[in-house]
């Protein structure tokens, strides 16, 4: 089995890397080097790369020669997103075999991203539904006469034929793309005690008529009540309005930030004003309701503020077809070949990148205290016991590693007290997310089925469910450990690959099992989803093989949880209920330079763009950039 290894010690595939302990290096000993750098970045992953990029390569000709240093705490570059390649088994590498173990997906919105990709390191996105040309359509859309009947929301004419409900929680391609999907498994809780159901659709229609009329109805309800809280909380007509960028908290957003996704407005358990049952009582609803906090927040609805999901609702994160596009040889490769390109061709500018180079603390030099702010510098102290000297300071990375870094003490604090408590656990927690995959050396077969790939499960039998007792008296509820499922083959399609996101409480539940177990689950509920679609055709067995086409040839785990090293969780943290509203956590999240010099950025900071992923960190590090330019631009304020 192809499993992340937790305490992964190998060295990094990257020949044209630095590390701390290569000899060509010459690190600086406890004693420091006398060497004062312009920057310093900690952390290599996309937004510690993209504000590298931005310093040497886009700003050419605005600022003298700069000397930069990147210093990474794990042994490779990339963060949240890592490359793994099917056909070598390596890490790290950039190829048309490589398959995402982190971050994956792109918008056609994330402008940023994809202009650092196709205008500046020339790297190519391709459509991740592989539905690229017309001729190879595979599902086939059928248009159906229907009696208009205003209570039922099965019979209600759709403005859109093809816009699928908010709820979904398929893939969210373009909507030409949508028009031609082969069929999406979906598996249901049944009617019956116990029983369970798995159809195959094609397209909205199909998708809605599969539910029962209650599970639409209860959905249908809070979709309602967001629409009109969101409405409520936000100026949603204006779109150039970034709720990230008000000055200011809301009038209306205490009330929304007062409890939980799961308990503000009794979705999935009551509050303290609604005593009647929740409003998601059907088993179908309440799993697909944490289905999508999952998909977000990779945690509970019960733990993460409604407020937070509703600004992320409102479309103020991550905008557009959300899966539209990946990277031709990973997401990694975005910072890859920056590292290389730091590396080859840096011109003028002295930089250096080093690996394995954890960082310990941060301080101001003594000299400065009681002098000009102009005057001072940064001393960053490796765990090994190295001592960097920079003028100002890039922090990236997600909190939870943050908080293992020392920045100053007492009132030699390098930061405020409102952004040390923003990095606390209570205020900026992270999920956990399990990436299980099924790989098939015959490629995505399941295609030659007219079958996507793509599979959602909003009730499973109970040997492939985790059973989460009620806090209301109510029965039970059994979740899916496996809520949804894409086709991530890699860009060469060589390899078929079926990737299962297991979060929140079955990421928990998922613990406990053996890796023998684990494959043996994956087995069953791929068996689960497609063998009653084989069937229908003529052959569904693998004769060279002599076994059924579902069983997988090889399996891969990638865990982002609470011991990933340098990382902590997924997918970005998010807010419980009682910390947006704070007026001095607001602004503070909002402020990239934190104090003089010492400037922030990543996923999990919120920097006009909300936890856009990938999209997010890219932005955070160009801005924190652009500010450190214009900075040392100015010698009188650097």
């Amino acid at each position: 089995m192809m499993e992340q290894d937790k305490n992964d010690e190998t060295s990094s595939f990257l020949p044209w890397s630095v590390n701390a302990n290569e000899q060509n290096l010459q690190p600086s000993n406890s004693s420091g080097e006398e060497k004062i750098w312009d920057v310093i970045i900690l952390g290599a992953g996309q937004a510690g790369m993209a504000a590298a990029h931005r310093l040497v390569f886009e700003h050419e000709q605005q600022h003298q020669a700069l000397r930069l240093l990147i210093l990474e705490a794990s042994d490779h570059v990339g963060g949240r997103t890592r490359n793994f390649d099917l056909s070598t088994g390596q890490k790290d590498v950039i190829s048309d075999d490589v398959i995402e173990m982190g971050g994956t997906w792109l918008s056609p919105e994330h402008s940023a991203v994809l202009d650092l990709c196709q205008q500046q390191l020339g790297l190519e996105v391709f459509k991740a539904s592989f539905l690229s040309e017309p001729s190879q359509q595979l599902g086939t859309i059928h248009q159906k006469e229907r009696i208009t009947n205003n209570n039922d929301p099965k019979s209600r004419p759709r403005e859109d034929p093809f816009e699928f409900p908010w709820w979904f929680l398929g893939p969210d391609y373009s909507d030409e793309e949508m028009e031609r999907l082969g069929r999406i498994v979906v598996h249901q809780s049944g009617i019956e005690n116990d029983s369970t159901k798995t159809v195959a659709v094609s397209n909205p229609i199909e998708f809605l008529e599969s539910f029962n009329l209650e599970t639409i109805q209860q959905l249908e309800k809070v979709g309602i009540a967001i629409e009109s809280d969101t409405a409520s909380a936000f100026d949603t007509t204006n779109e150039y309005v970034n709720v990230w960028e008000l000055p200011a908290v809301g009038i209306h957003w205490h009330e929304l930030d007062s409890a939980s996704t799961a308990k503000e407005r009794s979705f999935l358990s009551r509050n303290s004003v609604h005593q009647g049952p929740p409003l998601l009582t059907e088993l179908n609803a309440r799993n697909i309701l944490r289905g999508v906090v999952h998909n977000k927040n990779a945690d509970e609805p019960d733990n993460v503020s409604y407020l937070y999901n509703l600004i992320s609702w409102s479309g103020a994160n991550s905008k557009g077809p959300d899966m539209e596009f990946r990277v031709r040889g990973g997401t990694q490769a975005i910072p890859l070949t920056i590292a290389k390109n730091l590396k080859e061709d840096s011109g003028r500018h002295e930089v250096k990148l080093n690996l394995d180079s954890p960082v310990k603390s941060v301080q101001r030099n003594s000299s400065s205290i009681g002098g000009a702010e102009s005057d001072s510098f940064f001393l960053v102290t490796t765990n090994t016991g190295e001592i960097y000297r920079s003028k100002t300071l890039l922090v990236t990375g997600s909190p939870a590693a943050l908080r293992e870094i020392q920045f100053g003490t007492g009132e030699s604090s390098l930061l405020p007290r409102i952004q040390t408590a923003l990095l606390s656990p209570e205020s900026s927690p992270m999920g956990r997310c399990l990436k299980f995959c099924a790989i098939y050396h015959r490629g995505p077969w399941w295609r030659k089925f007219n079958l996507q790939g793509d599979i959602i499960s909003s009730g499973l039998p109970k040997e492939l469910s985790v059973e989460v007792n009620s806090t209301d008296g109510c029965e039970a509820d059994f979740v899916p450990l496996f809520s949804y499922c894409f086709d991530v083959s890699p860009y060469s399609r060589k390899f078929g690959v079926l990737c299962c996101f297991v979060e929140g409480v079955a990421y928990d539940d998922f613990q406990r099992f053996t890796i023998d177990e684990r494959k043996s689950k994956m087995t069953d509920f791929v068996k689960l989803s497609f063998e009653k679609f084989l069937k229908e055709t003529a052959s569904y067995h693998d004769d060279s093989l002599q076994r059924s086409l579902w069983v997988p040839d090889d399996f891969a785990c990638f865990e982002w949880g609470a011991k990933t090293s340098f990382i902590g969780g997924a997918y970005t943290s998010y807010f419980p209920p009682r910390v947006l509203t704070r007026l001095d956590h607001w602004q503070g999240y909002q402020q990239v330079e934190k104090s003089h010099n010492l400037f922030w950025a990543g996923a999990d900071y919120h920097a006009g763009y909300g936890n856009g992923y990938i999209e997010g960190a890219v932005r955070g590090g160009q801005r924190a950039a652009d500010l450190i330019l214009e900075r040392l631009s100015d010698p009188g304020t650097a």
